[in-house]
């Protein structure tokens, strides 16, 4: 079986005969490389994957519709961030948020699932 050197295209052996040195392979990374920082406060990144359903699917695309607001990936973190102040306020309420609007009115919100 002939095998060359791709990147100079000569074989083993040629390069063992003019260098006097076996040619070896070069030995692949140990360890990944850290992913560069992007936007985000200096912070850390984290890839992931998420499976929605087609009615989350539905309300996202209609969120980023306009090209104007937040983008997919930036309504996700909000939502996580937001769920998790719903789930510390809903604790101690029994899975019931109230909330008082302007005009005094008061609303009963129930939290069911989760």
């Amino acid at each position: 079986m002939d095998v060359t050197d791709l990147a100079t295209g000569i074989d083993p052996e040629t390069i063992e005969k003019t260098t006097g040195t076996a040619a070896t392979p070069p030995t692949p990374p140990t360890s990944r490389p850290e992913p560069p920082g992007g936007r985000g406060g200096g912070s850390q990144l984290t890839r992931t994957t998420v499976n929605l359903t087609p009615q989350a699917v539905a309300a996202l695309e209609r969120m980023v519709a306009d090209g104007q607001g937040p983008n997919k990936s930036e309504l996700i973190n909000r939502g996580v961030q937001v769920l998790e102040i719903i789930q510390q306020v809903l604790g101690p309420n029994k899975n019931r948020l109230t909330v008082k609007h302007d005009d005094g009115t008061e609303e009963r919100i129930w939290i069911i699932g989760g």
